[in-house]
């Protein structure tokens, strides 16, 4: 199992338009907090002990990966697991954990979701 330290996030609405400073044409992009988010994710991923993990979940087993997540919520706040499963899937490529996060690659799957305001966290398990 591979646990993601910290709440989750959504990556839906955190799109900013930006300016290229070079061409002045706009472009669509990540806010800053989520961007700092999103490394931290990364980082977790990129550690000794999650990758040997991933390679232990998934040592003999073939794309789609069924893809369980366990989400535990620092806050009552409503939220939606397409939309915060995202951004941890966006990261998992970016890791190279897998090619891409589209149908040929990943099956997800949610266990119940949970309150733990001290420890908020995603659990991941290849199924």
């Amino acid at each position: 199992m591979i646990t993601i330290l910290g709440d989750v996030f959504s990556m839906k609405n955190s799109k900013i338009i930006y300016t290229n400073r070079k061409t002045g044409k706009p472009f669509v992009g990540k806010n800053k907090v989520v961007q700092e988010k999103m490394d931290n994710v990364i980082r977790q991923l990129l550690s000794k002990e999650n990758i040997d993990s991933w390679k232990s979940m998934t040592k003999g087993k073939m794309h789609p990966y069924r893809i369980a997540f366990r989400i535990f919520r620092g806050t009552e706040r409503k939220w939606d697991y397409v939309n915060v499963v995202q951004g941890i899937l966006d990261a998992m490529v970016a890791c190279a954990y897998i090619p891409d996060d589209s149908y040929e690659y990943v099956i997800p799957e949610f266990y119940s979701t949970q309150l733990d305001r001290i420890n908020p966290r995603t659990e991941i398990t290849v199924l």
